[in-house]
This record gives structure tokens, sequence and C-alpha cells, in this order.
């Protein structure tokens, strides 16, 4: 009997207990709002869209992503290519598709490891 109501405590405290699981998730028709170049935080570069990251399951902090332009998650010259399309979204009133990982961060900030400019 002591063993089986160790059990069913085990399971239930399982049960009850939440655990923060990092994720990667699509953003979709996000619209940017702010760019940031930074030549030492933030991975060198950000943007700030119109979503909030926590809504899709996302550890990040804010509305913020960063692109890596200082090439600590990639090839700094994609995360340049990035921000560039980032800033095309921007001056052209587009929409932006992004693909968020917050296993990568700079300071916090999760990373846009992809970005598809929309028609």
């Amino acid at each position: 009997m002591k063993k089986l109501m160790i059990g069913f405590m085990t399971i239930a405290i399982l049960g009850f207990s939440q655990v923060a699981v990092s994720q990667r998730a699509w953003i979709s028709d996000a619209t940017v709002e702010k760019v940031l170049i930074d030549g030492t935080n933030y991975g060198g570069c950000m943007v700030r869209l119109d979503k909030t990251l926590a809504n899709y399951g996302l550890n990040c902090l804010s509305r913020w992503v960063t692109f890596s332009c200082v090439g600590t998650f990639g090839n700094k010259d994609i995360g340049f290519k990035q921000l560039d399309q980032a800033q095309i979204a921007m001056a052209l009133n587009k929409k932006l598709n992004l693909y968020v990982d917050d296993l990568k961060k700079h300071n916090g900030y999760c990373y846009g490891a992809r970005i598809d400019l929309l028609p």
C-alpha cells in the first residue's frame, strides 16, 4: 500500500509541475517596427516585430529578434543579409515570416534563423 501511495504521489507531482521547453517557431505575417545595430551587444543587429514571441511558445525577451550579425550562430554575411531583408520589409511596409530559435540567444534575445520577405 505504501509503494502504491508513493507512486500516485509521484505521478501527481509530475503532472502538476510545468517544464519549460525551449523550442523553435515560425512567426507569420510579422511587421518590422524598429531596427537596432550595435557593435558589441545583441549579436550586432536586431529587429523589433509587431508580434509577441511568447505567444508562439518561445522563451524570448520582448519582441526583438537578433540575426547574429557578429557570426556567433552562423555566417556574418547571412546575418547582415537577413537584416537587409528586414530593413527592406520595413521600408516597403511588407510582411515577413521568421523562423525563431529560442535555444540560441544574444543577451536573452532569440535568434532569427530564417527570414522570408512576403510579396
